[in-house]
């Protein structure tokens, strides 16, 4: 499992502040680290409920490990502004990517009821 502080690093490395393998400075982390809890409490508005209960830096993030490098970009693109940073189209594209398969992973289904005379009623076109 990965840490908050993972998910982090990964988005400031996405974004060309940090290099592949070292950390963000701590204030960095923790301004960044209210931005990726402000991110997953809106991941709700839009269908996608991860049971995220507010993370520390050290917190695991607890999600599947497929969902880390989406998590890494969605918080890439959200920290981009204000470290002035413009997301290359990767950044963007792989956000888009997270995002598309969050909701198809987490949106609920809707149970339809249908009558179910109508189910077993013969068809007019197959010759029943």
């Amino acid at each position: 499992m990965a840490t908050a502080n993972d998910i982090i690093n990964r988005a400031f490395f996405h974004l060309e502040i940090v290099p592949a393998g070292e950390t963000a400075l701590a204030e960095d982390a923790q301004e960044a680290l209210a931005v990726l809890n402000e991110m997953l409490d809106g991941f709700e508005l839009e269908d996608i409920n991860l049971d995220h209960t507010t993370l520390t830096g050290a917190a695991t993030v607890n999600v599947p490990r497929s969902h880390i490098e989406g998590l890494g970009f969605c918080l890439a693109h959200k920290l981009a502004h204000a470290w002035g940073k413009t997301p290359s189209p990767i950044v963007i594209d792989e956000k888009n990517r997270a995002l598309r398969l969050f909701k198809a992973i987490y949106k609920p289904l809707v149970k339809l009821d249908i009558d179910t005379g109508l189910v077993r009623m013969p068809s007019q076109f197959m010759g029943d």
